[in-house]
């Protein structure tokens, strides 16, 4: 006696579940992991790599198909594949915890980049590595939301390191702005009022300006330039972010201790970087080892010569410049 296999039978293996709720009603549709994003971005434009299959359920782990009275009822129409379409842009993605852990790191690096760009420390103008960003973020419990902008929520994580008090605010940017030279008093009224530096300046046919100022100005500046409008201005944006890449006190005379703070200074970006860039030792279990070995050759090369190049800088500045450095 010969046992008899169901016909036509499909079994939901590696896929994800589309969810959408609508009039009291819910509907699911089975997907292919990872296919759901790309066709949402618009990376995938061919719905049948996405479907696992054309069939509408309201349960898909008991496979219990929805009817076509509420399908017409809910949706309008009877054709699956318009209602698949529907589903895949509005429903939500089921994923697992994983996926939902990894995404969730994934967008808390983002935002921790984005906040690393236009952000600096107070003191220094430098800025800060990616990984103390996300050290910070921990330490006053903020979570990221995957539905929302990565950049939107990186403003609000900057309004709440500068509540908790860490030494953090906005990049200034830099400016350019050139009105008539009847205009010239007034632009510098406004630009003391608004708390910008002006850098350089001069007087040919038109009165030019260069200053840095907080973002937050940006558009008191913009409103300003378009209202006056018998100035003649224009306003040209030269850096949305002005940091300092060398030392805080390159203008500055060395003395010990800003020599100490330059040489504290440098040896925490050095260990934070070196902690944020190599990779951990049980990593070499599963890739190959030659590779993880030369990374850690060549970060441990360009480590050296940086630290070099400091030592050098250092010690021109504080040895008399009659002094011969050993080569």
């Amino acid at each position: 006696m010969s046992l008899k296999q169901p016909v036509g039978q499909v079994r939901f293996t590696n896929v994800a579940a589309v969810k959408l709720r609508k009039k009291g009603k819910r509907f699911e549709i089975a997907c292919y992991k990872n296919k759901v994003l790309n066709w949402r971005t618009g990376v995938e434009k061919d719905i049948d790599e996405v479907l696992h299959t054309d069939s509408i359920f309201t349960n898909l782990s008991r496979a219990q198909l929805a009817k076509d009275g509420d399908l017409l009822e809910v949706f309008g129409t009877n054709d699956k594949l318009a209602i698949c379409k529907i589903i895949l842009d509005k429903g939500e993605v089921q994923v697992s915890d994983k996926e939902r852990e990894f995404s969730l790191q994934s967008k808390m690096k983002d935002i921790a980049t984005i906040i690393a760009e236009k952000c600096v420390d107070p003191t220094t103008k430098r800025p800060y590595p990616v990984s103390m960003i996300e050290k910070a973020m921990k330490e006053i419990h903020y979570s990221a939301s995957e539905s929302r902008p990565s950049k939107q929520q990186a403003l609000e994580v900057i309004k709440q390191l500068i509540e908790a008090q860490f030494p953090i605010q906005r990049a200034e940017m830099r400016l350019r702005i050139s009105v008539d030279l009847s205009g010239e008093g007034e632009l510098k009224r406004a630009v003391k009022e608004m708390g910008a530096t002006i850098e350089s300046d001069d007087q040919q046919k038109k009165y030019n300006c260069v200053m840095t100022v907080d973002p937050g100005h940006y558009r008191k500046l913009e409103e300003f330039v378009r209202e006056n409008s018998y100035m003649r201005g224009a306003l040209e944006v030269l850096d949305l972010s002005v940091q300092s890449a060398g030392g805080a006190i390159a203008n500055e005379v060395p003395t010990a201790e800003s020599a100490a703070s330059v040489r504290d200074t440098s040896v925490r970006l050095f260990f934070s970087q070196l902690s944020s860039t190599l990779p951990p030792f049980h990593i070499c279990a599963y890739t190959n080892v030659h590779s993880v070995l030369e990374r850690y050759c060549v970060f441990l090369f360009q480590s050296c010569s940086r630290f070099s190049a400091f030592l050098t800088l250092l010690l021109r500045r504080l040895l008399p410049p009659s002094a011969v450095l050993p080569s």
